[in-house]
């Protein structure tokens, strides 16, 4: 059965790169017709483009997910870091050694490409390239592979706790 688009395939940087999306609508990483095909999609690009466009700095653009224990910054189109990629390294490594503090869950950090695999069209590579959103990250939410995308309940209340804490290493950071 093919469940739609991968959302976090229908930015419009990098869209449709031959590696990171798929054409095929029935794999999990399908790219969608065209670049911000997918109404959820154009709703988010159309309010951050208009905070920009009023002259509001967008300092801190974070995209969940699940599931997988990995803190992530652009680029996930290329392997060739960014040009801030110190930078926004540097901010990851600080706040996942925060949340790891707290219940000792291990986080790994790095560039997209480089932790997981490549992702062309994806919303950190948008957001920082697009809108210059200096600390754009994809949070991939506990677990490893034992429970996937439906981490159980009793989970819920750690998961956030430990991510309270690596967000405000991270609030702090930027301001």
């Amino acid at each position: 059965m093919c469940v739609g688009v991968d959302a976090n395939r229908n930015y419009d940087l990098h869209w449709g790169d031959a590696d990171g999306a798929d054409v095929n609508p029935c794999n999990e990483t399908y790219r969608g017709t065209e670049a911000t095909s997918e109404e959820e999609i154009k709703a988010v690009t159309r309010y951050m483009q208009g905070v920009v466009d009023s002259g509001d700095t967008i300092r801190l653009f974070i995209d969940f997910h699940s599931y997988g224990q990995v803190w992530m910054a652009p680029w996930g189109y290329t392997e060739d870091p960014s040009d801030d990629f110190e930078d926004q390294n540097n901010l990851q490594a600080d706040a996942v050694e925060a949340l790891t503090a707290v219940h000792g869950t291990n986080y790994t950090y790095g560039q997209i490409s480089q932790t997981m695999y490549k992702a062309s069209g994806c919303s950190v590579d948008w957001a920082y390239g697009a809108l210059g959103v200096l600390y754009s990250y994809t949070i991939e939410l506990p677990d490893t592979g034992d429970f996937g995308f439906t981490l159980p309940p009793e989970r819920i209340e750690s998961t956030v706790t430990e991510l309270f804490e690596g967000l405000k290493v991270a609030l702090n950071h930027i301001l």
